[in-house]
């Protein structure tokens, strides 16, 4: 490894074992010389898992309930084995909602104000 890149040696699914169950991480890439392990936001969400970034901490969900809080460390949030089992931190993430669940009427497009308010 050098000081401008890291050498990719593999590209695979990672395992993250959460309460005797594994959430599949896909399209991962294996760095062995890199000093820490980081996610990228977009795997987790392409891996149907949610992300929510609050007060320095990142919260990953899946279905709707929190599988880890990571705090933020010099800009950056390390995933460890104590972001999966801070059981506080977990039972205090916030709620997230589905927005497509709050939504009552069709959307509408191309209406005006008043169409709108006669729905």
């Amino acid at each position: 490894m050098s000081g401008d890149h890291i050498d990719i040696k593999g590209r695979g699914t990672a395992a993250i074992s959460k309460n005797c169950s594994d959430i599949g991480i896909d399209n991962v890439l294996y760095t062995p010389d890199s000093a820490i392990n980081l996610l990228s936001v977009s795997r987790l969400t392409e891996s149907d898992l949610d992300v929510l970034f609050r007060k320095g901490k990142a919260y990953v969900y899946k279905d709707g309930k929190a599988l880890m809080a990571v705090k933020a460390q010099n800009g950056l949030f390390p995933l460890t084995a104590d972001s999966l089992r801070d059981s506080a931190a977990l039972a205090s993430a916030p709620k997230i909602v589905d927005i497509s669940d709050l939504v009552s009427a069709p959307a509408v497009t191309g209406a005006t104000d008043a169409q709108v308010a006669n729905l």
